[in-house]
């Protein structure tokens, strides 16, 4: 028999920087988080973990072009998932 865990949803706020080179994410607490950026088709673009101090954490996006993407932040308990629209 095997059981299926399920996260416990949270919400994230994710800010463009001036220059388009990072995203401000704020995060509930102080747990270890994991980020992941899919693009419009569902392909997984980029995955980074995240710094999380203080529930601020900051995720660079130098290499990843213009367009609209979900970001979808993880840890062992939680996920929070958001749409952004990167415009460089």
């Amino acid at each position: 028999v095997s059981t299926i865990s399920s996260l416990r949803e949270i919400k994230i706020y994710a800010y463009p920087s001036a220059n388009f080179d990072k995203i401000m994410i704020k995060l509930p607490n102080n747990n270890k988080f994991t980020a992941r950026i899919y693009d419009n088709l569902g392909k997984l673009i980029l995955s980074n973990a995240l710094d999380n101090i203080n529930g601020d954490a900051v995720l660079k996006i130098d290499d990843v072009a213009s367009g609209i993407y979900t970001i979808e932040v993880l840890s062992k308990e939680e996920r929070g998932i958001v749409r952004l629209n990167i415009l460089k």
